[in-house]
């Protein structure tokens, strides 16, 4: 008989219709019942590849015409099961970006896309399985067998792609006034990898619920705010192998239930201490109430110190922070990974400042008496150490940017906005910009004086702030959400050919990029970032 499982109860290809005779086959053995539950198969349906006969029968193919014959005869490579991480990637917002360019200069850059993105899963032992239209779907695994290798060659070539796409965006930039950003999404699973398709053009492959896991997962990277989502399955085998980020329990499409999935914000060089623990696993419980440590007492993985702290806003805190290594080089618009002393949980935060030589820079946020994590932080004082990972993110503004420069901030989402302002002004940068802030009320608008100041020295810095709320309150500044009228009121004929950088809360991002879109402002004139789980 032929089969297209190799004979292992994995399909139902050789199944059989027994019309009389039955009592001469043994009964079904574990493999067999497993799939004839799964598939509902009656008693007197058997398969051949499983079915011992004690005696004669009668019996009749159920898959079998001309063409399951020439099937059977040319198959060159039939399915086999194998545990694989399964890669998918998208292009976020790339319909826009197809409308507002010509065809030639769509197929030219994606196929610069996909060589880099290629490049990096190739460079790690992943096979490129195929293209949806800007989307791929890579497996890593096919030659290996350990789990723990087989996922972390497909993280690493999710962190590369990540890098890679900082090369295309400023290709990107200066050709086609645009950038791109991606998701990624990762699931571990057993999956079946064979040939597919006409005889003429078969395609090697993989097929299976992981493979539906794996696109499902990528498409949660949006709603997520997250560049890279892994999911449980997956985190299990990688955990000391990784920073992790946020955690988000997500419906998936197309599957019942909720699922946990795991942002991965990088894979340090490091991959264990002495004693075997991850370098990032959290210290043991049972501290005593004061879990702070002072970089006098020795930091350990610490990396850096609490120089001063101070109120940014009546519920925002800001810190100055110094690299104990001395230099701390990053980007204006970057973040950082944060961890505290025998504290297993981990935050992320924009850099607030701008880059210094002294290795010093600034973080701020906003105190949550419902975030363990923030209530840990508002009690850190000077001397205390803390740990920061490498700077990484792409929300940053290229120095041959030549139109003006719009920012719409929400709340803490001012921070890389800071950073970039400051930079501007200490750069000398002769660049417009305008920074609209929007927040409830004058009180919780952080380093308002500051940008005020910044303001009033320099005549290419325009800041608009405006609250939301009403209330007993003096305030000369506007009111009400950002809107078309008020950024037109500003920037007049500007408006069209600005630049708009938007960084706040995934709700406020989603309904300012709705405005500037009716407002008649184009799709690749819109760059965002999203502040989420603060």
């Amino acid at each position: 008989h032929v089969h297209a499982c190799g004979g292992n109860a994995r399909c139902s290809t050789c199944r059989v219709l027994v019309s009389d005779g039955l009592e001469q086959c043994e009964p079904r053995n574990a493999k067999e019942n497993e799939l004839a539950a799964r598939k509902g198969f009656g008693d007197s349906i058997r398969l051949a590849c499983q079915t011992r006969v004690r005696g004669p029968v009668k019996l009749r193919r159920l898959v079998i015409d001309e063409e399951d014959i020439k099937e059977a005869s040319t198959q060159t490579n039939t399915g086999k099961e194998k545990a694989l991480a399964i890669l998918f990637s998208d292009i976020r917002n790339f319909t826009p970006f197809t409308e507002n360019n010509l065809p030639y200069d769509v197929v030219h850059i994606l196929n610069r896309y996909f060589t880099r993105m290629g490049a990096a899963i190739q460079q790690h032992g992943g096979y490129i399985d195929k293209y949806i239209g800007d989307g791929l779907m890579a497996i890593f695994g096919i030659e290996q067998d350990d789990p723990l290798d087989i996922c972390m060659r497909a993280v690493r070539a999710a962190r590369d792609m990540l890098s890679g796409l900082q090369e295309v965006n400023q290709y990107l930039c200066n050709h086609l006034e645009a950038q791109f950003k991606i998701g990624i999404g990762i699931h571990f699973g057993d999956v079946i990898i064979g040939e597919l398709g006409h005889p003429d053009k078969r395609q090697f492959t993989a097929l299976g619920d992981n493979v539906n896991m794996a696109s499902r997962i990528e498409s949660s990277c949006k709603k997520a705010g997250a560049a890279l989502l892994i999911s449980e399955d997956m985190y299990q085998i990688v955990a000391g192998s990784v920073r992790r980020g946020r955690v988000f329990e997500a419906g998936l499409k197309g599957k019942s239930g909720r699922y946990r999935l795991y942002e991965i914000l990088d894979v340090p060089a490091e991959s264990s201490t002495p004693e075997g623990r991850s370098s990032l696993d959290a210290s043991p419980g049972g501290q005593s109430q004061d879990e702070s440590v002072s970089v006098k007492e020795g930091t350990g993985n610490m990396n850096a110190e609490v120089l001063a702290i101070r109120d940014a806003a009546h519920d925002t805190r800001a810190l100055l922070l110094r690299h104990i290594d001395g230099s701390f080089h990053f980007s204006p618009g970057q973040w950082v990974d944060v961890s505290l002393p025998n504290f297993e949980e981990r935050r992320v935060f924009s850099i607030a400042s701008a880059p210094r030589d002294d290795g010093t820079f600034m973080l701020a946020t906003r105190i949550r008496s419902n975030s363990e994590f923030k209530q840990k932080l508002a009690v850190l004082k000077a001397g205390n150490a803390l740990k920061v990972s490498k700077p990484m993110g792409e929300f940053t503004i290229p120095e041959k940017e030549a139109r003006p420069i719009v920012l719409l901030a929400g709340g803490i989402g001012i921070t890389p906005f800071r950073s970039m302002l400051e930079q501007a002004l200490l750069s000398g940068d002769t660049r417009s910009f305008y920074l609209f802030y929007s927040n409830h009320t004058p009180d919780s608008t952080a380093f308002f004086r500051e940008l005020k100041d910044w303001s009033a020295d320099a005549e290419n810095f325009h800041f608009i702030p405006t609250v939301t709320r009403s209330g007993k309150f003096e305030w000369g500044g506007e009111r009400g959400r950002i809107t078309v009228p008020l950024i037109k009121k500003y920037l007049a004929d500007d408006m069209q050919a600005a630049v708009y950088y938007i960084a706040g809360p995934p709700e406020m991002v989603t309904a300012l990029r709705s405005v500037l879109l009716e407002g008649g402002i184009a799709e690749s004139h819109i760059i965002f970032e999203e502040f989420t789980g603060y």
